[in-house]
């Protein structure tokens, strides 16, 4: 069996993939160094909590919603608010993760197929 010793690099920088129409997002696998480097660093200060299982659903997602921000989701086109379009930056991203079940569905479940992160299926996904 051939294996890597490193990541692949589309684990880490992402690959662009059409979520609907006019809608792009740049994702990153689950599980890689960014994201599990934010989510220990933002879990870190509420660890008893964490173990003692008190910590609130609230705080739970908007941790989990931020390390997406800074390690999954790392671009987007065609995100808009009421106001305009949304520029992406990682608050923006952990807002809109928060915010919308169906993106955050989405994201997450992107990040999570290893197919999506195949050298050979990067064509598939649209990337630019």
């Amino acid at each position: 069996m051939l294996v890597s010793t490193s990541a692949a690099p589309q684990e880490v920088e992402g690959v662009w993939t059409t979520y609907t129409d006019g809608v792009r997002f740049k994702i990153a696998r689950a599980g890689n160094r960014n994201f599990l480097r934010a989510s220990d660093r933002l879990e870190a200060p509420y660890r008893k909590a964490i173990q003692r299982g008190k910590m609130s659903t609230e705080k739970t997602l908007e941790i989990q919603c931020r390390a997406m921000a800074e390690g999954i989701l790392l671009d987007w086109e065609g995100i808009a608010t009421e106001d305009g379009p949304l520029e992406y930056t990682v608050d923006n991203a952990s807002l809109v993760l928060r915010h919308n079940v169906e993106v955050r569905d989405f994201v997450f479940e992107f990040a999570t197929e290893q197919e999506n992160f195949r050298s050979e299926g990067i064509a598939d996904t649209g990337k630019k």
